[in-house]
């Protein structure tokens, strides 16, 4: 239900509400914590972070509307992402991934670098 459709909107939205863009983790001090926090230090935006205990509570969240994003592994989003239940902005990686070749990387929506 987050209506940005891709990473320009996202981190517009980021930077109209501080803080007010909830995205959730399968853990604080993850390395997908980590690339979460990555981003928002290239992006120049604040959001809050949601530290779960693994993938599958922070997706359920996520798919009941209960915080904007998540950051994940792309296999276990992968089947949400196929079935139109959740919208992929950009796979974190150097180049784009063959299961979702459309998808661009965060580097190539806007964030230099990354």
């Amino acid at each position: 239900a987050f209506p940005a459709r891709d990473v320009a909107q996202f981190i517009a939205m980021a930077r109209e509400r501080p803080g007010g863009v909830t995205y959730g983790s399968a853990g604080a001090g993850s390395a997908i914590h980590l690339g979460a926090a990555l981003f928002e230090h290239m992006a120049q935006v604040r959001m809050t972070h949601v530290p779960y205990r693994g993938s599958a509570p922070a997706l359920n969240d996520l798919l009941a509307g209960q915080i904007n994003a998540v950051f994940d592994n792309l296999t276990s989003a992968l089947p949400f992402i196929q079935a139109g239940r959740l919208r992929a902005l950009a796979v974190t990686g150097h180049a784009r991934s063959p299961a979702l070749p459309g998808i661009p990387t965060i580097a190539e929506a806007g964030v230099p670098g990354y």
